[in-house]
């Protein structure tokens, strides 16, 4: 379901009876914007700390990501190769920096400028527990590597993006052998960038329970707000 800038549905569906749980993220995470703390490397980040912060969305869909971050950060550019997906966005969004295309066809010299955030929700067809399992080797799951393809050549390029931010369903972690999420990982360190990874439920926020996995990868050369610097694993958000 992709809501429109208002709030309302483009598609309608059955919406569960189930309550959110009401959890706290944290004391660390509460009424802050997580990716601002780390862009600013300041204690008590907001929305509002976000302005001029950019993103392109790579797998953009509906543009939910775009929806989740709010008015404070600037879209430069997203795609997607789904015609529904691609109406859905463009209802909701416009068309500026819109493109229809595959990720296999970009090239590093279409992203504007420097990035302060990369998202990408890559393909979870070849990952999910109910779909054909061949993981990182599928052909829809395998779109990460040329969404990665793109990532390198802006790093190559000196314009590596300060966040990187990846999300799928959580079986990615044990998928195709367990060899998927350390072969993400490894791609996203041998590159440069620290990173850290977390599964969240959306239960936590909505009457419906669903768990995916984000995976942060962080430049060398942005400061990190402590509040987002753990000693050990928070039971709820990493899974043994």
């Amino acid at each position: 379901m992709s809501p429109r800038r208002d709030g309302t549905p483009i598609t309608s569906g059955t919406r569960s009876s189930r309550q959110p749980t009401g959890r706290s993220l944290g004391p660390a995470l509460d009424g802050v914007d997580p990716l601002s703390l780390v862009l600013s490397g300041e204690e008590g980040g907001t929305t509002s700390d976000a302005a001029g912060r950019t993103f392109y969305e790579f797998f953009c869909g509906g543009g939910l990501v775009r929806l989740g971050l709010g008015d404070g950060w600037e879209c430069v550019g997203a795609v997607d190769n789904d015609p529904g997906k691609i109406k859905a966005y463009r209802e909701n969004f416009g068309s500026v920096g819109l493109l229809h295309a595959d990720v296999r066809d970009l090239d590093g010299s279409g992203i504007p400028g420097v990035l302060d955030l990369a998202w990408a929700s890559f393909p979870c067809q070849n990952v999910s527990v109910a779909g054909t399992r061949s993981g990182l080797d599928g052909a829809a799951s395998g779109a990460f590597w040329p969404f990665w393809k793109v990532i390198r050549q802006l790093v190559e390029d000196g314009r590596a993006p300060g966040v990187i931010a990846l999300e799928n369903v959580r079986h990615l972690i044990v998928s195709n052998g367990g060899s998927d999420f350390p072969a993400v990982v490894g791609a996203l360190f041998a590159a440069g960038y620290r990173v850290g990874a977390l599964v969240v439920d959306a239960a936590l926020f909505l009457p419906h329970g669903r768990k995916r996995i984000f995976i942060v990868a962080v430049g060398q050369e942005v400061d990190i707000a402590r509040e987002l610097l753990l000693a050990e694993p928070v039971a709820g958000f990493h899974p043994p």
